[in-house]
């Protein structure tokens, strides 16, 4: 599973497989920076269980230092929380723990680019996190796999307007629609120069880590 506002390169991916075929995790992770302005990464050992969270910094989460000075049990680290970067799951883990949001939230985005004005689940990966947690379920992450978070990316996504569709593909076949739904309500437009202000200009690996870690390569 890959979550939409992250750039996860295709070597993570392969690495990913390989920890999860070899070392039969049941889920092993990667992990990004938690944004561009701060020097945490979207992960932390701290025990979140009953948190109902409305900062980050509730979340106790590692530093880049941390992180990159880590010389024990390297490059696996056993956590409580994990972001959803990019993560392999075996199918059994999927099916016993639900996709569930810890409180209803409305997201300022969910009327500005989807027209839906309602609240809705929220913190997912909170909810997944706890729930491995109270299921014994060991939450993996391979320190190797470090990948890029731009931030609020859904705001890039430009919904507005599309039709929304769900396809399905059976045992690897070709792709067929199995539903419909009308098109997303335009509500609000955000102008072009917000966005980009918001999102940022896209830069590659080593161009970010000299920017915001302070590395030097």
């Amino acid at each position: 599973m890959i979550t939409e506002d992250a750039v996860v390169y295709p070597d993570v991916v392969k690495l990913l497989i390989k920890d999860s075929l070899m070392y039969d995790f049941p889920i092993v992770s990667a992990y990004m920076n938690f944004d561009c302005k701060h020097p945490y990464m979207n992960i932390t050992t701290k025990n979140l269980m009953g948190l109902i969270p409305f900062s980050a910094y509730q979340y106790g989460l590692m530093s880049k230092d941390e992180i990159f000075n880590w010389s024990k049990d390297f490059p696996f680290l056993r956590v409580f929380y994990q972001g959803w970067t990019c993560q392999v799951i075996q199918r059994w883990v999927v099916e016993k723990i639900p996709f569930r949001g810890v409180r209803e939230c409305k997201p300022r985005e969910d009327i500005e680019i989807f027209g839906y004005p309602k609240p809705r689940p929220c913190f997912h990966d909170l909810a997944w996190c706890q729930d491995l947690y109270k299921n014994n379920i060991p939450n993996i992450v391979d320190l190797r796999a470090l990948c890029y978070h731009f931030g609020n990316t859904v705001r890039s996504i430009r919904a507005r307007g599309k039709v929304r569709y769900v396809k399905l593909s059976k045992n690897g076949g070709e792709w067929e629609t199995i539903r419909e739904d009308e098109p997303y309500t335009k509500i609000y437009n955000l102008p072009s120069t917000q966005v980009d202000r918001i999102i940022g200009k896209p830069m590659d690996r080593e161009e970010f880590i000299k920017k915001f870690w302070g590395v030097k390569t």
